[in-house]
């Protein structure tokens, strides 16, 4: 987040983001956030642990979800979720959902157990 290419602050996206650390992290860097997660428990936890916090939690799969608006994000953060997506069709979706989403001049970070 110190590149001379990452926003400052903005309104954020973190992609598969679990119980959401990594977001309320964020919202003290200035962001704004929303979380999108397939798995309910961590959604469950990621809410009561966000408690009167600017986050949204999603329950929904990235893929193919219809709730989040193109072009309104500075920021999206894969949060460990693209290596889990195997099919190619699905990684396609991702990665052109991903571009959708994002501002002119949003920033995509891909953070990836994969080589």
């Amino acid at each position: 987040m110190e590149r001379d290419w990452a926003p400052k602050r903005g309104k954020t996206l973190e992609i598969g983001c679990g119980t959401a650390p990594l977001l309320r992290w964020l919202l003290t860097k200035g962001f704004t956030g929303t979380g999108i997660e397939i798995s309910k428990t961590a959604v469950e936890l990621a809410r009561e642990q966000s408690a009167g916090l600017d986050i949204e939690i999603l329950n929904d799969d990235y893929c193919y979800t219809d709730k989040l608006k193109s072009g309104s994000f500075d920021l999206i953060v894969d949060g460990h979720c693209f290596h889990c997506i195997v099919e190619n069709k699905d990684r396609k979706l991702f990665l052109e959902k991903s571009r959708k989403l994002l501002k002119k001049d949003g920033v995509f970070l891909l953070l990836t157990m994969c080589s």
